[in-house]
């Protein structure tokens, strides 16, 4: 009968270093470290007042706005890596609208009390209505690939409506939107994740166990 090789080694020993090199740390990676980034484009403008309004609910702004996404690259969060900008690597295809408040108040004519913060309800014409409190952002995915059509509604009740249009009562607003781009690099973060772990954790590691292993056989 054949003596067994003593270079041959167990199966079991490559499988558990290839789970320690490579499966923890490209799921570490992909899937457990932060990997999405959200990308902010330009304002997209003055916002315009409608003069439209009911007793009950007063239409200030409309909106439109053009493909005008600029993405920013990946190269910004990994130096170098200008050739893998590009699915499976990094995905761009998450396109959202984002609808912000600064601030929006309601003050009196000729006082300096004011009116709770305004509540808005902007409304787009894929049927997708958003509520922004003020000093708050509020974003929902779209397809920026053609116009979006939106608008800005406060609603008031009494005695603040009739105020309203009576003069007495004016809109101090303070609102934005812009495009925004969900960025996800999982992948290329998986990836870049092994030779990181093997370099900075398993490889120091290996070292300081085999020169403490060594000075305990000394010993």
């Amino acid at each position: 009968m054949a003596a067994a090789n003593p270079q041959t080694k167990p199966w079991g020993l490559y499988a558990w270093r290839a789970l320690l090199l490579i499966v923890i740390p490209f799921f570490l990676g992909m899937w457990v470290l932060p990997h999405t980034q959200a990308i902010d484009s330009q304002s997209l403008g003055t916002p315009i007042q409608n003069s439209s309004g009911t007793d009950s609910s007063i239409t200030f702004f409309g909106f439109v706005h053009r493909d005008d996404v600029s993405p920013q690259r990946v190269n910004a969060l990994f130096p170098l890596a200008n050739y893998v900008d590009f699915p499976p690597f990094v995905s761009h295809d998450r396109l959202q609208e984002c609808f912000a408040d600064t601030g929006s108040r309601f003050v009196w004519k000729n006082s300096s009390d004011a009116v709770p913060d305004v509540v808005w309800k902007v409304t787009l014409d894929n049927g997708i209505s958003l509520v922004v409190e003020s000093n708050s952002i509020n974003c929902t995915d779209v397809d920026l690939s053609r116009p979006v059509r939106y608008n800005w509604v406060a609603t008031l009740n009494d005695p603040y409506a009739h105020s309203y249009l009576d003069g007495n009562l004016t809109l101090s607003q303070s609102i934005d939107a812009y495009p925004r781009i969900i960025m996800d690099y999982g992948l290329l973060q998986g990836l870049a994740m092994i030779p990181v772990f093997y370099l900075l954790v398993f490889y120091p590691a290996v070292g300081i166990w085999k020169k403490l292993n060594k000075g305990m056989i000394e010993q």
